[in-house]
């Protein structure tokens, strides 16, 4: 067994050696720090993003709908039923159901890390890691970067690293799991940021374009309807301006639907950045574990953006 003072020299070599910095060493406070700040805020994106896609998809049957009920242009397809006439095909079920698959496994694996630093019970962190395990081993073929034998590799890891209560172990699983999920998580981040963005023609602009399409569509029938009225030889200039009134009355609850889908460009915007900044923080974090030279600047820049898209989404609300 090797004695106090042989370990005693292992730790202070450790602190100026390269190789024993990255593998036999516990982690410095600012690693720790950085890895905890990492989790809890791509925990917090992931649920804010799996929101984000709730909203967008019964806020899009809502705008089609009205939409269509309004617009008195449209000819209605007959052969769509009543269902499908009220869903977007950027915006369907099965395509917010796959990227709410893609979000919960980047909370999952968040939630993993933080088990990892911060659990001792065996129960805790075989949970937290049964759970990423489930989920990352459900998305999509083409959407998945780890193999399904390394997931339960990684797995048990997470299990055996965080029930050691020893910094050394914890930080010699975390130096071996964040590297090999990085690519993973980068490619789960973009997802989300992407789909959420309002530019680019995926399901974010979709979105905005409905809300868009049926303020626009209201703004016609007002102006066809103030056009009639004015045509009206029967009615003077009074009775005139109170049907006026009176269209714009009845038409505020539809543009007030349509303007609140359409002030949700900041929020969606916040999820598109937050989604970047999260692939740039993993990157930081993997850093931060494997060389001596890093900066924890773009974990620092993720943080505050989820802190922006949660005060957006919850004003929303």
């Amino acid at each position: 067994m090797q004695s106090d003072s042989f370990c005693a020299r292992i730790l202070c070599a450790c602190a100026v050696t390269q190789l024993l910095l990255l593998a036999g060493c516990g982690l410095s406070a600012d690693q720790r720090q950085a890895a905890a700040t990492f989790s809890s805020s791509a925990d917090a994106f992931g649920k804010l993003a799996s929101d984000q896609f709730t909203v967008m998809r019964s806020g899009s049957s809502d705008l089609l709908l009205a939409t269509y009920t309004r617009d008195v242009d449209a000819e209605l397809p007959k052969k769509f039923t009543y269902d499908e006439l009220l869903t977007s095909k950027k915006i369907s079920t099965e395509r917010v159901a796959l990227r709410q698959k893609a979000a919960k496994a980047l909370s999952d694996y968040a939630q993993a890390i933080s088990a990892l630093l911060n659990e001792d019970q065996s129960k805790n962190l075989e949970t937290a890691s049964s759970a990423l395990a489930t989920s990352l081993k459900s998305l999509p073929k083409d959407w998945k970067f780890v193999s399904d034998d390394d997931i339960d590799v990684l797995g048990k890891l997470i299990q055996q690293g965080g029930s050691i209560l020893t910094d050394q172990m914890k930080a010699d699983a975390l130096r071996q799991i964040v590297p090999k999920y990085h690519r993973q998580v980068e490619h789960l981040c973009l997802l989300l940021g992407n789909d959420l963005s309002p530019q680019g023609g995926r399901m974010g602009s979709e979105y905005l374009r409905l809300s868009s399409n049926l303020y626009n569509h209201v703004t016609r029938e007002l102006d066809r309807e103030a056009e009639r009225i004015d045509k009206d030889p029967t009615l003077n200039a009074e009775q005139k301006a109170e049907k006026k009134r009176d269209a714009r009355a009845r038409l505020l609850p539809v543009v007030q639907l349509a303007n609140e889908h359409r002030t949700r460009l900041t929020v969606l915007s916040n999820a598109s950045a937050a989604g970047r900044k999260c692939a740039a923080a993993s990157e930081s974090l993997t850093k931060s574990l494997t060389q001596t030279s890093y900066s924890f600047a773009d974990i620092e820049n993720f943080a505050k953006e989820v802190e922006n898209l949660y005060a957006g989404a919850k004003a929303w609300k």
